[in-house]
């Protein structure tokens, strides 16, 4: 065993805490160390009491103000301080600890959804996949169909209808199109894309292999999404300190201020690898984003990164190999 995860693997130790919910289980591949976990609710919601029941149990913390904890399930459907929520959820980063987070729908959790890794959002009868960082990249989107009874709860397997819809909405706003206009271009309603997009509505496999040729997409891509822009691989915070030194001792070093955001816009098509030797960073690209912590490695193609912002109090150190050196903005 390597101790590295890498983008599109998952998790190469399989001993890793599970939902108790198989099909949510396989679709996530479990909870991973050092990811906070968002659960968006209904603000009237119990079902999800009954989905987390599992985790609950295997839990050692519900208090969010707690300094010492490895897995926590925090309830924000109760008055919770911002400041110890956001100390919570860095504290999960940096640490390589577990938290799950009932959220409900109305609340503010803006910061909370910046650190987050996994983001599910739940209603009375399904749960889909908002974000799953690290996880392979056809899980963004699938929705799942549950039932409740007698205090058990029953989770269905993964729609595909589900998956299309959010592959077609983001090739149709990539191109600034309506949905009248896709409509119009493959013959059916406006009504009929929307509900797709939404995971309500399931085409023919011959309108899906249609759309894909109209498109100049393949099937695959309809299905699946489009690839990331990136590849991580993380450390386990155990073993940080062998690889950081190697990648560090030829890139060039980077101080981003705390809470400043820094452009990394480039027009070079190499490659590119970021470290991150100390604190939590947003790397942001055109269309997806990435929250990273000390150990991680990001290997892209420059022209791909915006920009990057630090998300702690502190100074934050990167480490760049191959972005060229005069566009490359140093801080401090």
């Amino acid at each position: 065993m390597t101790g590295r995860i890498r983008i599109g693997v998952g998790p190469l130790d399989a001993r890793v805490p599970r939902y108790g919910l198989d099909s949510l289980d396989a679709a996530l591949d479990g909870l991973w160390w050092g990811d906070n976990v968002v659960w968006i609710v209904d603000d009237d919601s119990s079902a999800v009491d009954v989905l987390l029941a599992h985790v609950a149990e295997s839990a050692d913390c519900t208090d969010v103000t707690a300094t010492e904890f490895s897995s926590a399930v925090f309830d924000l459907r109760a008055p919770v301080s911002r400041d110890a929520v956001d100390e919570a959820a860095r504290s999960v980063l940096r640490d390589g600890r577990i938290a799950v987070w009932i959220c409900p729908r109305t609340a503010s959790i803006d910061g909370l959804v910046q650190l987050a890794q996994v983001i599910v959002d739940v209603t009375e009868s399904r749960m889909r996949i908002q974000r799953a960082d690290g996880r392979r990249n056809r899980i963004t989107g699938m929705e799942m169909h549950y039932t409740v009874r007698d205090g058990v709860a029953d989770v269905g397997p993964p729609s595909t209808v589900s998956r299309l819809g959010e592959a077609l909405r983001a090739i149709r706003k990539q191109r600034g199109w309506s949905q009248a206009d896709l409509a119009s271009m493959i013959g059916v309603s406006g009504s009929a894309i929307s509900q797709t997009e939404r995971g309500q509505h399931s085409m023919s496999l011959d309108t899906v292999i249609d759309l894909a040729e109209r498109l100049g997409v393949t099937v695959d891509r309809l299905v699946r999404g489009a690839d990331r822009p990136y590849e991580l691989v993380r450390t386990p915070m155990s073993g940080f300190g062998a690889r950081s030194t190697t990648t560090a001792g030829r890139a060039q070093p980077i101080r981003v201020r705390p809470g400043s955001t820094m452009s990394m816009a480039s027009d070079s098509a190499g490659a590119l690898t970021i470290l991150v030797g100390s604190g939590i960073v947003l790397l942001s690209f055109a269309d997806d984003s990435i929250v990273l912590r000390p150990g991680d490695i990001v290997e892209t193609t420059a022209s791909k990164v915006r920009t990057c912002r630090n998300l702690q109090p502190e100074h934050a150190l990167l480490f760049v190999l191959g972005a060229p050196a005069a566009e490359t903005p140093a801080f401090d």
